[in-house]
């Protein structure tokens, strides 16, 4: 299904909070895991683009454009696996490109 191991990894994250039965730190939780890739797309994408154009002025455009973006902020704060998915296609990419 669309983002099941996404949803998973948000379960595994909140159990000991909702084990504890503590809601606002499972959203919490959930919140910081989208947090964490969110950051690690806009790093894997400034690597990316640092490594193909050898250009640090070009990576940091990057990060100021997703940085820019209103959609990458929204998405931060929604329950999908955009973010996720976002970051893996990336880093898919990176290897590739490493592997070149």
């Amino acid at each position: 299904s669309y983002g099941f191991a996404y949803f998973l990894f948000q379960v595994i994250v909140a159990l000991p909070a909702l084990a504890a039965d503590r809601a606002d730190l499972a959203i919490l939780a959930i919140r910081a895991l989208s947090t964490a890739f969110g950051a690690g797309t806009i790093y894997v994408a400034a690597d990316l683009v640092q490594r193909r154009s050898r250009s640090p002025l070009a990576a940091w455009l990057v990060v100021l454009l997703l940085m820019s973006m209103p959609g990458f902020w929204t998405n931060g704060l929604w329950n999908h696996p955009d973010h996720q998915m976002v970051f893996f296609v990336l880093l898919s990419l990176r290897i590739l490109d490493g592997a070149r």
